[in-house]
């Protein structure tokens, strides 16, 4: 093999041994934007549509590692948390 083909390969490779410990954070946070943006409270009227109830907007939001947790803040009677 030639020496341009070992340079992009280690290029190639560089590039990925330093952008792989950054991108299960990236991915992460670019999922949890994108869903709270399309399926938060601004996708109620939608939710009625298909029978689901829809998420109060006095309602918080908490991120874990995987999804988006919508919990009533006040405790009351009814639901706890939609896991989106």
């Amino acid at each position: 093999m030639n020496k341009t083909l070992f340079r992009n390969l280690f290029i190639v490779l560089s590039f990925v041994v330093i952008l792989l410990p950054i991108y299960p954070s990236m991915r992460s946070y670019f999922s949890k934007t994108c869903i709270t943006e399309k399926y938060g409270v601004n996708y109620n009227e939608q939710r009625k549509k298909l029978g689901l109830h829809p998420i109060p907007a006095s309602w918080g939001r908490r991120n874990l590692d995987s999804c988006i947790i919508w919990y009533n803040p006040s405790g009351n009677i009814g639901h706890r948390w939609k896991n989106i």
